[in-house]
């Protein structure tokens, strides 16, 4: 990996008596895309505030191409940071023009450097055409691609998103988020991207800080996040998920009523003897029908592209199962799990 654009060092922000940000610990290399995931008021955007130099830190320091930019004694002004930021709200202005929107950050240039510019990062938003149109004028995934383009007109060193695709229609933003990933990837830009959305996070990301209560609480690439999450609450805030309980054999392996499961063994405080819990995914068993069975559907929902059944073990615990849209086995059947990956499960003492 590139050497950091971006760090955050033991960053702590509080407001009065609310601790909103603490020990915050992250860095963002050049063409990475960090995504910052957790639910309001989880303190995602006072980090980018922090970052962009709109709040200055109580303890700890912000590094931006390795110079310190904010500690609780010092702050670079924003406008010195190189650090662009896109708002929810895109904040155009609407009495601008697209072109004079863009041009807005460019103030150091002459007439023919910013139009050169402006025609630069509109081509590659992909709306040369609608220079002379108004914010009012445009789509959402247009206004947003805008906003975009005249963050990147100045040449920022990275790039913040707060929740971006928010105020998209649903059907749109796939598209969008993509489009924006592809500019920031094309550009080698280092992002960091706020959100709620677990799926808009796993999309476009190369790494996911998962924060909860002002705190981050693991930072990993989103299939480690997903299947091996550092702790239970990690695991809710990334995945639809269960969790099983069993007993840990001498030969490392979890005896459940799911059957004799692999576990992550980096939990070195888990040893043969102790009582776990691990996280099971509705994908990672399949369902077997047998009228003998130890298992029984508890219930179905059908949800187009897949059909979820409700899986009673004989404890009275459950599991959800994710089956084709095609399934047609009925609540109150019988059946077996069948394990559809060998594992490790994260595992976690009860």
């Amino acid at each position: 990996m590139n050497e950091a654009v971006l760090q955050c060092v033991g960053v702590t922000k509080s407001f009065g008596d609310f601790v909103a940000v603490r020990d915050v610990t992250f860095d963002v290399s050049r063409g990475e895309i960090v995504a910052i995931l957790g639910s309001s008021g989880c303190g995602k955007t006072t980090v980018l505030r922090l970052i962009a130099g709109l709040e200055r830190p109580d303890a700890g320091q912000i590094l931006i191409r390795g110079e310190v930019a904010s500690t609780p004694q010092r702050q670079t002004p924003p406008d010195k940071r190189g650090i662009g930021m896109v708002v929810q709200e895109y904040a155009l202005f609407p009495h601008m023009t697209v072109r004079q929107n863009v041009a807005f950050g460019l103030n150091n240039l002459s007439n023919d450097q910013k139009k050169g510019r402006v025609a630069e990062v509109m081509s590659l938003v992909r709306l040369e055409n609608l220079q002379d149109r108004y914010p009012h004028e445009l789509s959402g995934g247009q206004q947003q691609r805008i906003a975009l383009a005249r963050t990147m007109a100045p040449r920022p060193s990275a790039v913040l998103l707060d929740e971006p695709f928010s105020n998209i229609d649903a059907g749109l933003r796939s598209e969008v988020r993509r489009d924006v990933e592809e500019i920031l990837r094309v550009n080698d830009i280092a992002a960091v991207l706020v959100t709620h959305d677990r799926d808009e996070a796993f999309a476009i990301a190369d790494r996911v800080a998962v924060m909860s209560d002002g705190e981050l609480h693991q930072v990993d690439t989103p299939e480690a996040v997903y299947h091996l999450p550092s702790s239970k609450r990690v695991a809710q805030m990334t995945a639809t998920c269960d969790f099983i309980e069993g007993v840990v054999l001498q030969d490392g392996t979890v005896d459940t009523e799911a059957g004799i499961l692999a576990y992550d063994t980096h939990s070195s405080d888990i040893k043969p003897g102790s009582s776990v819990e691990l996280v099971i995914h509705p994908d990672d068993f399949g369902i077997d029908e047998n009228e003998s069975g130890a298992m029984i559907v508890q219930a179905r929902e059908f949800r187009g592209d897949a059909t979820v059944l409700v899986i009673a073990l004989p404890s009275g615990a459950t599991l959800r199962c994710r089956q084709d849209s095609h399934c047609a086995i009925t609540s109150g059947r019988r059946v077996d799990l069948i394990l559809n990956r060998p594992g490790p499960f994260a595992a976690f003492s009860v």
